[in-house]
Order: structure tokens, then C-alpha cells, then sequence
């Protein structure tokens, strides 16, 4: 504010930045007229609920009835995450209901079966593939999961919706298909070996771990 006199979607629609190719990280704090701003402009949005919402309250519900293609995602475990997006699903819904519901007295702004359809759906607009991905029609790639639901903690299973929806997490998906190839099957990958990536990935971690110490070596060194 202080430097161009502008918060910052207004500033970007004056440099001609948002358009439906910009996909804007987290989105916290955002007016009423940005959020008009964005639907305006047809952006899309990375909601990471599992992270942000520590660092200022969101309005999810508010772009969502402005259609605007607002993606579930997630920071990565190295940031207070995780890699499990039905967990991030159950997340958005509770934040919304304290950060929109819970003021005003009011109902879950964004129910456990619309968060699913939105993660799915609003996932691949964002990704500027819906014509693709993000629901089982002809003419699109065959991506399906199959999940069980006879756990403890998913019973009474009546409604499949509900029990898919609610009671469900990443360690219930069972089978992956992808464009009609498996690539998981009772939870084992079938296309790759994950043994040398974590390898890989332990000895990377050492080696940035050791960049790291020797930057902050070199920047507490007196000059």
C-alpha cells in the first residue's frame, strides 16, 4: 500500500496481470470487490487449507459462489501438511464453518459432499484441463479411485456419498486408475519403485541440510 497505493489484486489488474492463466497461490484476506476482482477476471485459486489458515482467516465460500475455479491443495509435508487431499477436503469444511458459519450462527457454508465434488471438479478447471479430467463422461480419460469402506471408523456405511465424502482418508484409496492404466492396486504402485526415490531424497535431504548450516555459518560470521 505504502509503495504503489494499491493492495495487491487491484494492482495486479492494473499491470494487466489476472487473466484466466494466472493461477493465484492461497488468497487470504481478500475483499468483497477483489473477489469480484478475480471472478471478473476469471482466475483460478490454490486453496491449501491445511496451512494458511494459521496465518489469516479465508474466504473460500465467497469465491466459490462467485464460480471462480478454486483448487483443493497442499503445501507439502515439510510445512505443517499433508499429502492427503480428503484430509485437506475435511479441513476446508471445518475452517469455513468457524471462519464464515460460526460468527453469524449460521449453517456449514461448504458441506463434505460439495467439498468433494469441489475438489475434483474445481481441481481440473483449475488446471485448465475440465474438459479432460474431473468427472467419469465419455470423451474423457478414465481416471478413477476405488476406495473400501468397511473400516471401524467408517461404519454405518448407508449412504456411499456420505461415507466417501466424511469418513474416508487417503489410506482408504485402494486402486488408482489413470487415463484407464493402474497405477496402484491394493495399495501397491505398479509403475514405480519408490526404494531408490527415497534414497535419493534422504541423501538430498543431507546435503541441503549442510548448504543450510554453512550459509548461516558464513552469515553470523563478524565481517
Amino acid at each position: 500500500m505504502a509503495k504503489y497505493g494499491l493492495r495487491p489484486p487491484a494492482y495486479f489488474e492494473k499491470i494487466g496481470l489476472l487473466s484466466d492463466r494466472l493461477h493465484c497461490a492461497y488468497s487470504p484476506l481478500l475483499t468483497p470487490e477483489e473477489v469480484d476482482l478475480y471472478a471478473k477476471h476469471n482466475v483460478s485459486v490454490a486453496h491449501c487449507a491445511f496451512n494458511f489458515y494459521g496465518v489469516a482467516p479465508n474466504g473460500f465460500s465467497d469465491m466459490v459462489r462467485q464460480n471462480i475455479r478454486v483448487a483443493l491443495g497442499t503445501d507439502g509435508t515439510g510445512s505443517r501438511c499433508t499429502l492427503d487431499l480428503f484430509q485437506v477436503a475435511h479441513y476446508a469444511v471445518l475452517a469455513q464453518h468457524i471462519v464464515v458459519g460460526l460468527p453469524q450462527y449460521a449453517p456449514v457454508p461448504l458441506g463434505y459432499d460439495r467439498m468433494l465434488k469441489l475438489a475434483v471438479r474445481h481441481g481440473a478447471q483449475a488446471a485448465r484441463m475440465g474438459n479432460q479430467l474431473g468427472s467419469l463422461e465419455v470423451g474423457k480419460l478414465a481416471d478413477i479411485v476405488l476406495v473400501s469402506t468397511n473400516d471401524y471408523d467408517q461404519y454405518p456405511s448407508v449412504d456411499p456419498v456420505i461415507t466417501l465424502a466424511q469418513s474416508c482418508v487417503g489410506r482408504d484409496v485402494r486402486t488408482v486408475i489413470i487415463d484407464g492404466r493402474i497405477v496402484m492396486k491394493d495399495r501397491q504402485f505398479q509403475t514405480i519403485d519408490l526404494e531408490p526415490m527415497h534414497r535419493r531424497v534422504n541423501e538430498q535431504y543431507v546435503s541441503l541440510m549442510n548448504r543450510y548450516d554453512q550459509a548461516l555459518d558464513r552469515e553470523n560470521t563478524p565481517r
